[in-house]
């Protein structure tokens, strides 16, 4: 055994290695790429179109055992079309103030898509 409470009352041992838990890996289908390989419980990620495939970016969160979506699923479709980091129009935010946007499209783990953004209105 790696760790026991020895007679006196205290522990003795090896301390093993504490990983925090993930989700398994999300399986989205054809044209969707994500960033959501060993996402920690608790924490979100984002599944987008691929190239030649268009749809929303949409987020997602590991809960425990699984990435399910926050919001409406992802949906893409084959063929040209926008590859813009916008949301739907009905939640479409202004100008940003302040923040990095390349650094947000960094976190959000875009940056190797080659999807356009524009972070600024």
């Amino acid at each position: 055994s790696l760790l026991f409470c020895a007679q006196d009352g205290t522990l003795k041992g090896v301390i093993p290695a504490v990983q925090p838990r993930t989700c398994a890996p999300a399986m989205f289908g054809v044209g969707v790429v994500s960033s959501c390989l060993g996402v920690v419980v608790g924490s979100t990620c984002w599944a987008y179109c691929s190239s030649g495939h268009h749809g929303v970016p949409r987020q997602y969160r590991c809960d425990g055992f699984q990435v399910t979506a926050i919001g409406s699923e992802i949906s893409c479709i084959k063929g040209l079309g926008p590859h813009r980091m916008s949301p739907p129009e009905p939640q479409r935010i202004g100008r940003r103030l302040s923040g990095d946007c390349d650094a947000d499209v960094a976190a959000a783990g875009l940056t190797a898509t080659g999807i356009a953004h524009d972070c600024l209105g």
